[in-house]
């Protein structure tokens, strides 16, 4: 029961657009994967676009290279109206915006992280030098 309702709040959170940069699913149970994966396609991706605007890849078959230049290589607008396309370019930059500021305070988190761990290294080190005869 806990596992499922950690994957109903992952849920509710997409359906709420907290959203984070990047997801991971990892697990022995597909099911909760799959629950996950999907709430997100409902969400994000209307099904009439799924076609042209999604890739899936498996890291286990497929080279992270290539999961990052599919990542990085231009849109494909399929029969999208000018409309649509405007739309999806708004909502386009106002994500990479939003993500660009969650980046930002990510990348502080991990330096202040890392300072953290450099810091304790030495202590360590000073320890075990303190124990030697």
């Amino acid at each position: 029961m806990r596992a499922f309702a950690q994957a109903e709040r992952f849920v509710s959170e997409v359906e709420a657009r907290k959203l984070r940069p990047a997801y991971v699913f990892v697990g022995d149970e597909v099911f909760f994967r799959k629950h996950c994966r999907d709430a997100i396609l409902r969400s994000l991706v209307p099904s009439d676009l799924r076609e042209f605007s999604l890739f899936d890849f498996d890291l286990g078959e497929t080279d992270l290279a290539e999961v990052l230049d599919r990542a990085r290589s231009e849109f494909r607008w399929g029969d999208a109206t000018t409309e649509r396309r405007r739309e999806l370019l708004d909502e386009a930059i106002e994500a990479n915006e939003n993500l660009l500021a969650r980046l930002e305070v990510t990348l502080a988190r991990i330096g202040a992280f890392r300072d953290e761990r450099a810091a304790k290294a030495i202590r360590l080190e000073e320890l075990r030098e303190g124990l030697e005869p």
